[in-house]
């Protein structure tokens, strides 16, 4: 016993002595935590080197209970927010409103003979070197925000001079025009790339779009004017590209639109004067690619993945083309307007597979890209296609992006394949369901109806297999069968009632082949129901068995509530009868298998042979 309490002493002072070591190394972790959390407080770029000094009494560390939360990040005081409404957006405000008071006193000046063509350019050449002169030297003592506002008004108001001084004027030459316009274009880059300044872009570069609006005569340059716009994308894309200013971009997608929105609604009122067909197409083209080219360059060169503001105008940009294109060709070539969208479609099949080899770094380009094919693949059947072939253009469309989803085990193609099957369906059922037929040539399912009824639940029970072979949930596959058994009864009931009918109109007995169809149809849910019961039992399938007693009960509530008031006698006696033994047929299944309902049951006892 003595031995044992002395052991026992000694495993309690080790622990004691492992509990003070732990203690020492945990203050040591507080310290140094501590230490980061203040140096990171301060910013510093290296904390120093701590020496490192072994404290004579070591203070445990604090509990969880008593750390103190980080407090979150303080607000801006009001100051800051009153400094930067008053230094930074009134001066932008202001730049972009003197701008068109400028712009308007001279063009009032020149209207009312104060000043001719040559002193309006003049001043106005003048008027934008002070700008940037004052812009450069406030830039250089220190006031950036002022200073940037003086510079992009000093770059808008020689897009203002130089595109009047040769579009209204003609005092120089379209070519020298466009020439000076280009190094406009190019400086602006250079000192918004230099200044780091979106002011300078937003200010110098977008307010280039107001030229257009200003500057219109009655008779419009289309060509000079589009070449203008082109020029000025084009600084715009650069610096959204090099600086990722992607408001830029957004800007420049909206007011380029506009502006050929315009120039289509002009050229449809006046015919003669707007833009040919061609010309505005091709014009239309390059303004896709110049949009879509920074894009591209940044998921493949840079292999970047596209902020929100990239995709949106990935999607946009087709979205404005197509709008474009339509209200352009449409009325010259209405029957190729199909072909086009089956071109378009394959242009971004090219673009989502340029993009595939970046998929790790953008998983949602090259997505974007493939799903603005599929729409327009969709849109493309019922331009093309007439009738019954639109139907089988969507279930085909419907079964590749089946394929698709479950080949790549992407959730987000097999969003598409049911709402493209769900498209099918509704096809089916509102349009060709409903098309009417005459009695002397209707043929009992031998019709377009009934084979374009019996293809697509082949298409289903398709589906329904591929779904078992790549995945392993039932789910999605049992949705398939069950949509192709409901079209099957549905369908079937369907027939059979359009068969009485086109009896009773060829025979003109139309009490009794109305009875007969009514009696049919009953008779047909007891055998269907009775073959879903079989083949429950047979592939050992609850739901198959369940839906066989929801359409017994279906059955039942037809007999009682429908068929025993409106039949006549011996269609009562003949549905009672048959749906009787249907029934009958059905208990036996029921007792006869109750073993695979539930194995666990107790079995009846085995008869002895005595």
């Amino acid at each position: 016993m003595p031995d044992e309490l002395r052991r026992l002493q000694e495993e309690v002072r080790v622990l004691q002595e492992e509990q003070q070591k732990m203690s020492e190394r945990l203050k040591v972790i507080y310290q140094w935590l501590t230490h980061l959390d203040k140096g990171l407080a301060q910013r510093e770029a290296a904390p120093p080197p701590a020496e490192p000094v072994a404290p004579a009494e070591p203070a445990p560390p604090p509990p969880a209970a008593a750390v103190t939360p980080v407090p979150p990040p303080p607000k801006k005081p009001a100051r800051d927010l009153e400094a930067r409404i008053g230094g930074i957006w009134l001066n932008r405000i202001g730049m972009i409103i003197f701008l068109l008071g400028a712009a308007f006193f001279l063009k009032l000046a020149y209207d009312w003979g104060w000043i001719n063509e040559t002193v309006r350019i003049i001043i106005g050449a003048a008027a934008a070197g002070v700008l940037l002169g004052f812009g450069e030297r406030n830039r250089r003592r220190g006031f950036t925000a002022f200073a940037q506002g003086l510079t992009g008004g000093g770059i808008a108001l020689l897009y203002f001079t130089i595109f009047a001084s040769f579009y209204y004027y003609n005092l120089i030459s379209d070519v020298i025009g466009m020439s000076l316009l280009i190094l406009v274009t190019i400086g602006a880059v250079l000192l918004a790339l230099y200044q780091e300044a979106r002011a300078v872009a937003a200010i110098g570069l977008l307010t280039g779009f107001l030229n257009p609006a200003l500057f219109i005569a009655e008779e419009p340059r289309f060509v000079l004017l589009i070449v203008y716009l082109i020029l000025l994308n084009l600084g715009l894309l650069a610096l959204v590209y090099f600086k990722r200013w992607n408001f830029l971009g957004v800007l420049s997608f909206v007011f380029t639109n506009a502006f050929l929105t315009w120039t289509l609604s002009y050229r449809l009122g006046h015919p003669h004067q707007g833009l040919p067909i061609t010309d505005t197409q091709i014009y239309l083209s390059i303004f896709l690619l110049l949009f879509l080219a920074p894009l591209l360059l940044q998921v493949i060169k840079r292999r970047e993945p596209l902020a929100p503001v990239g995709l949106f105008l990935l999607a946009a940009g087709a979205v404005a083309y197509y709008a474009l294109s339509w209200a352009n060709l449409n009325h010259d070539f209405p029957g190729y307007m199909g072909w086009f969208t089956l071109c378009l479609a394959g242009f971004y099949l090219l673009v989502g597979s340029a993009l595939l080899p970046s998929a790790k770094d953008d998983p949602r380009a090259h997505f974007t890209a493939f799903s603005l094919a599929a729409v327009l693949l969709v849109v493309f059947v019922p331009l093309q296609l007439e009738g019954a072939w639109i139907l089988a253009g969507w279930t085909l469309e419907a079964v590749l992006l089946c394929f698709l989803g479950l080949r790549l085990a992407d959730k987000r193609i097999r969003g598409g394949f049911w709402a493209l099957l769900s498209l099918a369906l509704l096809r089916l059922i509102i349009v060709e369901w409903t098309i009417p037929y005459e009695p002397e040539h209707y043929r009992f399912l031998i019709n377009q109806t009934a084979l374009l009824t019996f293809g697509f639940i082949a298409v289903l029970l398709l589906l329904n297999r591929l779904y078992h072979r790549y995945r392993k949930e039932t789910g999605e596959s049992n949705i398939l069968a069950g949509a192709a058994g409901l079209l099957l009864l549905f369908f079937g009931s369907m027939e059979l009632y359009r068969f009485g009918g086109a009896l009773a109109a060829l025979t003109g007995t139309e009490e009794y082949y109305e009875n007969l169809a009514l009696m049919a149809i009953s008779l047909f849910w007891g055998i269907y129901a009775a073959a879903l019961m079989i083949a429950g039992f047979i592939r050992s399938s609850p739901p198959l068995r369940y839906a066989a007693i929801g359409l017994f009960g279906m059955t039942l509530g037809k007999l009682l509530l429908f068929d025993l008031g409106f039949l006549d006698l011996a269609y009562r006696i003949i549905s009672l009868v048959i749906s009787g033994l249907i029934l009958l047929g059905a208990s036996y299944l029921y007792q006869r298998h109750r073993d695979r309902l539930n194995p666990e049951a107790p079995q009846p006892p085995e008869k002895s042979d005595l």
